[in-house]
């Protein structure tokens, strides 16, 4: 029996961690560069979200939460939506999670397989290409313009 899926097969290393695994380097090379490979943010998180963690640390928050969510959370996205976008959303439509790349997984499980076809407007994360590959549908790539809206 093999040690491991046959799934892994369709899996290829991730560019991103590549990258970052070379702006490292350079980094501790000395040398002065501007780092594209992820999305982080270029500025220190805000002192009003620092002092709210530090708060909730203090107080014991520091257990799992829900799998869909605190539902203080969700109720405060709730209330964001209906008062900046007056969209309105039951609780059970709203999950929060510590990153979109989970969620998006689960979802594309959930939804397809194999002989399915998963759309993705280009440039996307290269990311996406292997969860849809993993899950044994084919991306197909469409090449998304400024001039059309994108």
């Amino acid at each position: 029996m093999p040690l491991f899926s046959p799934l892994l097969d369709r899996f290829k290393p991730s560019a991103i961690s590549g990258m970052m695994g070379t702006v490292a380097r350079l980094q501790a090379e000395g040398k002065k560069l501007y780092d594209f490979s992820t999305g982080e943010p270029d500025v220190d998180t805000p002192e009003h979200i620092r002092q709210a963690a530090i708060e909730a640390i203090n107080q014991g928050q520091t257990k799992y939460s829900p799998t869909d969510g605190s539902i203080a959370v969700r109720e405060a996205v709730q209330r964001k939506f209906e008062r900046e976008n007056d969209l309105h959303f039951d609780l059970a439509q709203i999950i929060v999670a510590t990153g979109a790349k989970p969620l998006i997984a689960d979802i594309i499980r959930a939804m397809a397989g194999p002989g399915d076809e998963i759309v993705l407007a280009t440039p996307c994360w290269p990311s996406h290409t292997g969860m849809i590959e993993l899950a044994g549908a084919e991306p197909v790539f469409v090449k998304a313009e400024q001039d059309d809206g994108f």
